[in-house]
């Protein structure tokens, strides 16, 4: 039986067939690469396609904003708007006397105010219609709610 490491003759004589070039060689086996695991495959794309939507949605919310219009800061910033309208209706009746017959009077056509002389008062009426949204407010009645939105929408805004 022939060892595994070559004698110092063998070891000569490769030597001197290296120089010359003359060494046997054998064919290149090919290498074959293993057979792939379907089973792993499918896993692997299956949790890549979880990571990635799982990221997806991740930065997404992270930098969705919380809707700042909400319904209470909407009819907050109203009632704000119609305390100032109602103010200068006021004012117009310190000035004159009586209040004005129109809006426009006052400097004032806002689309989403609705008011009317009754006698001697007045009625007005602010509409969200994109909400569903009425306020109304007659001449005499309390302004705490008007007031307190107001107030509200002032602190929001200095944030």
């Amino acid at each position: 039986m022939r060892s595994e490491v070559p004698d110092s003759d063998e070891l000569s004589a490769l030597i001197a067939q290296a120089s010359q070039g003359a060494l046997p060689t054998r064919p290149a086996e090919p290498v074959s690469e293993p057979p792939p695991n379907g089973r792993k495959a499918g896993f692997l794309a299956v949790l890549m396609v979880v990571l990635i939507s799982s990221t997806a949605w991740i930065s997404i919310e992270a930098n969705r904003e919380p809707n700042p219009f909400t319904q209470e800061r909407e009819e907050n910033g109203l009632r704000a708007m119609m305390l100032i309208t109602i103010e200068s209706l006021e004012e117009h009746l310190g000035e004159f006397g009586r209040y004005p017959s129109d809006l426009v009077s006052v400097a004032l056509d806002e689309e989403e105010y609705s008011y009317r002389l009754v006698g001697n008062t007045f009625e007005l009426i602010g509409r969200l219609p994109h909400r569903n949204l009425e306020v109304a407010f007659q001449s005499g009645d309390d302004l705490t709610p008007f007031v307190i939105a107001m107030e509200s929408t002032r602190m929001r805004n200095q944030t």
